[in-house]
């Protein structure tokens, strides 16, 4: 059976001479190869985001930063043709973030650094509606965690750096 792992890690930019990470290139690969092939870019340049894969297969990429500061943009990239479309943005701009595809097929992203402050606010994605809505915040703000979907449904957020260090 052939499985197609599709890396959401961007490559670093090639047309500049600055020092910087933020690209809106995407390589993949297959479980049956030994090579990583250049597919679609983003609209968006972007690094400290998290990506999700969703129930249709297709995978959402949301926030980061770039030179700008923090985004709210969300894309989606479908393998099956190699494009990327924008979908709706979150509430909140968010870096260092993390995101959970949910049993329910909904996404839930947690945390954040937005260049102000280390948030402890949740967003919510319906992938019907193509929105996002604030749900419960966390008790403590972090970034750079992780949120672990458990058997039972509930997210277990571990780790990362709150605003006390």
């Amino acid at each position: 059976m052939k499985s197609t792992i599709t890396t959401i890690a961007t490559t670093p930019s090639l047309t500049t001479t600055e020092s910087t990470s933020s690209s809106s290139t995407i390589i993949t690969t297959t479980t049956q190869q030994s090579r990583w092939s250049y597919t679609g870019s983003m609209n968006y340049e972007r690094e400290d985001h998290t990506s999700c894969v969703l129930t249709d297969g297709k995978v959402l990429v949301a926030g980061g930063r770039n030179d700008t500061g923090p985004l709210n943009t969300v894309e989606l990239y479908d393998p099956s043709t190699g494009f990327w479309t924008m979908t709706g943005s979150m509430n909140i701009a968010r870096a260092e973030h993390a995101v959970s595809a949910l049993t329910n097929g909904k996404v839930l992203v947690t945390g954040s650094d937005n260049n102000i402050d280390i948030l402890n606010s949740t967003e919510l994605y319906d992938p019907s509606t193509a929105t996002w809505t604030m749900t419960s915040s966390m008790n403590t703000a972090r970034k750079e965690h992780t949120a672990s979907v458990l058997t039972n449904g509930k997210i277990l957020v571990t780790g990362g750096y709150d605003d006390k260090i």
